[in-house]
């Protein structure tokens, strides 16, 4: 639909009658991050402010492939797999750093959710693995480089501003009531680039991405879970079943999670991030919790920032957690592969 395959550079495989995927636009910034035209190569950007707002990712396999379209599929992919690794080294950083066994960090590592985002070309492994980066940096007292962590995680995609948000708060609270300087005022590095980058492309293509969301993905809370809830009770199919599985995966975490803050009375910006990427997930309408491999994409973030909090207080259920994700890992790429 968005692709012509006559245009098209060669060496890309345009499958007949398919809608395509996201990873279908970031290929074409990474044929040119600069571009000002919505179609070119062959290609047709969407929504262009929205997707040229998450320009890190396009723009690595840019500097990579030196702009040669031959070689953009294939760096496509070793970025993804590069920043899977370096979600594994801070993961197994952080996780030693708070006195748990890095054998945990396979929990993060092996989200299912990210093996959908290295088949289909997006985003989230690039910008997860800044936040992760940014949260170990932070516990080290690296405070600058943590906030440069996270500002490059905002430019990888949008939703890294919960993070520095919720940095920014914890921060200006203890900063208010102890009355002396704190290291969250480093965060407003990545804020003002954020402001900064919204600014530019607004100039550019006319409209500021973030006024331009693409599609109807934010509704009234509960409403998509509810509409795939219904879809799913009856399990009769195969793929029903799949989704009742992943479903009960995601309602596990946050439940064992929730108990978990609100016992220990754990707040900071680990815990208040999670809540934002909370927030977030229960407000997806129909159009995101609509496919398991779509849903799993789309509650990253809170996943992660789950398994790591549990890490961190020590939870019971890190064993099992650990388990159930890395089979979880197997079965989905052994059934579905990439």
């Amino acid at each position: 639909m968005f692709t012509d395959s006559n245009v098209a550079p060669e060496g890309l495989t345009v499958l007949e009658n398919s809608y395509g995927y996201d990873g279908q636009f970031y290929y074409r910034l990474a044929l040119d991050p600069f571009t000002t035209k919505k179609t070119d190569f062959g290609i047709v950007i969407d929504n262009p402010p929205y997707r040229n707002q998450r320009i890190l990712y396009p723009l690595f396999t840019w500097i990579l492939s030196t702009g040669n379209s031959y070689y953009v599929p294939i760096v496509m992919i070793g970025v993804n797999v590069a920043f899977l690794c370096l979600i594994a080294y801070a993961t197994g950083q952080y996780i030693q750093g708070v006195g748990s066994h890095v054998i945990f960090g396979l929990a993060v590592v092996l989200y299912p959710g990210f093996l959908f985002s290295v088949s289909r070309n997006l985003t989230e492994i690039v910008e997860v693995s800044l936040i992760i980066l940014s949260l170990q940096l932070l516990t080290k007292r690296y405070y600058l480089f943590s906030a440069l962590a996270a500002t490059a995680a905002i430019l990888a995609k949008e939703t890294a501003l919960l993070w520095i948000l919720s940095v920014l708060i914890v921060g200006i609270y203890k900063q208010i009531t102890s009355g002396t300087f704190r290291w969250s005022n480093y965060f407003f590095i990545p804020l003002a680039v954020y402001i900064g980058w919204q600014a530019f492309l607004g100039m550019i293509w006319g409209e500021i991405p973030l006024l331009s969301a693409s599609g109807n993905n934010i509704g009234l809370p509960f409403s998509g879970i509810l509409k795939l809830v219904i879809e799913v009770i009856s399990l009769d199919t195969y793929l029903k079943q799949l989704w009742f599985v992943y479903s009960c995966f995601l309602l596990a975490i946050a439940i064992a999670t929730t108990v978990l803050v609100i016992k220990n009375k754990y707040f900071n910006h680990e815990s208040l991030s999670w809540l934002f990427y909370l927030m977030l997930c229960i407000s997806l309408t129909e159009s995101v919790w609509v496919e398991d491999t779509a849903f799993l994409r789309a509650t990253t973030e809170f996943v992660v920032l789950a398994v790591l909090l549990l890490i961190r207080m020590k939870s019971k259920v890190a064993v099992p957690l650990t388990i159930g994700v890395t089979l979880l890992w197997f079965y989905w790429y052994t059934t579905r592969g990439f």
